[in-house]
This record gives C-alpha cells, structure tokens and sequence, in this order.
C-alpha cells in the first residue's frame, strides 16, 4: 500500500501511533510531504526514526529548508549565540523570525546531538526531494510540500526553481493535473474552510493532507491517506 503524510511539526508521538493505525510494514510505501520540523520538540528523533526506514520517502518543507539554510555550515559545537552572531546582518532578522516562530526547538534539539549524529542529520535533510510521484491504483499522484507556483502543466518540473515549491498559497479552487492527483502539505485544511478542520480536503485533482497536527487547539490532527483506495486515517 502507498501512504502520504505531511506537516508533522516534530509530533514523534502521532507519527508512531499512526504507524500502528495504518499498520504500516515493510512492502509498504510512505510519501512525507515536508515541515517535519519545528514547533514540537522532538524533530530530531523523527528525523532520525524516517532515517532507518527505507521506504519512507521525503519530500523538502520550508521548515526544512530553512532549517538547513541556516546550520549547514555552522560549527557544530556552537550555541545560539554564537550562532546568532556568525549571520551576515542580512540573515539576522530572517534567522530571528524561524526561531520565533516554531525553530527554536529543532535548532536546540539538532545542537544537542554528537558530531556524527549532526551530520547524519544534514546529509538526510540533503536528500530530500522537491516533489516526488508515484503510480498507486488506477491513478497518478505528484506530491510537493505546498504545489507549485507559476504552474504550467506543459512545463517539467525539473525546470521549476526551489522556491517555486515551498511556500505556495492554496483554495478550495486550487487545481493543477486534469490526468494525476496533486497532494501537497504546506497549509492546515482548517485555513482552506472550517468545515476541514482536521480533514484531509479534496477537491477533484487537488488533495491537500496538512490536518494541522500541531493545532489541536484549532481541531487540528494528524491525517495520512492510503492512496490505493483514498481511505483516510486520523491520529
């Protein structure tokens, strides 16, 4: 079976249980739609849990993004302070902002691993894919973590820049493929209508996975899709 998850936010705990909801084993395949990371304080060991599973395939989020942006080549025995001041001025107030907003806790759970443990992390966060497809059923899907800006359906996308694919704003009229599912992340469903509120939202080629897992607050939970039959789970 062919699975897609995304906007995990760190929430390790959500992640295993639906693991076990799904009963996900090893022939099956999962689709991580980006934003792995931040707010919650346990990215680093999702991180590393997605890591050892071969059939977990990644997709790049703007929190992941960022995240690399910012420590990739950053010493790893610094703190935040240190760090703070190694920014060229320009980066200062882009760097402030992620760690206000959700970062703080993957920047201190990442400058608490070992060495090793540091790189592991950053050569993974290096593999993550743009976008990603898969057959499963009778039906096509592409996956990116927010869908495509400037889309043209003519257009590979292969020619598409990085920041095409991060941070894209969606509707309940969003539409791309008129022949394949568009799945993406990115934006909590509760955002899209109320009525979504911690649903999976479909609107004709267009499904949009983000159930707000870290928004409980707002009806907001973990979704994932089984796209060989369009079931939805919730955690």
């Amino acid at each position: 079976m062919v699975y897609a998850i995304g906007n995990l936010h760190g929430c390790y705990d959500k992640w295993q249980h639906m693991l076990k909801e799904i009963k996900f084993s090893d022939s099956d395949d999962m689709y991580v739609l980006g934003d792995t990371v931040d707010y919650s304080d346990e990215s680093m060991p999702l991180l590393f849990d997605m890591m050892e599973r071969h059939n977990v395939y990644p997709i790049m989020g703007e929190r992941e993004y960022k995240f690399l942006s910012f420590v990739k080549n950053f010493p790893t025995k610094k703190g935040l302070e240190e760090f703070a001041k190694s920014l060229s001025p320009e980066n200062v107030p882009e760097f402030t902002k992620w760690i206000k907003d959700g970062g703080r806790t993957t920047f201190e759970g990442y400058m608490k691993l070992s060495a090793d443990d540091k790189n592991a992390v950053l050569d993974y966060l290096d593999e993550f894919m743009l976008y990603d497809s898969c057959f499963a059923g009778d039906n096509e899907f592409v996956f990116t973590h927010s869908g495509i800006k400037n889309f043209n359906p003519d257009k590979s996308l292969d020619d598409y820049e990085i920041d095409d694919f991060l941070d894209v704003d969606i509707s309940a009229d969003t539409a791309y493929y008129n022949n394949k599912y568009m799945v993406v992340g990115h934006k909590p469903t509760f955002s899209i209508s109320a009525e979504y509120a911690g649903k999976i939202y479909k609107n004709k080629k267009f499904i949009d996975i983000d159930c707000g897992c870290y928004y409980h607050t707002a009806g907001g939970r973990l979704g994932c899709l089984r796209l060989d039959d369009f079931k939805e789970f919730y955690v």
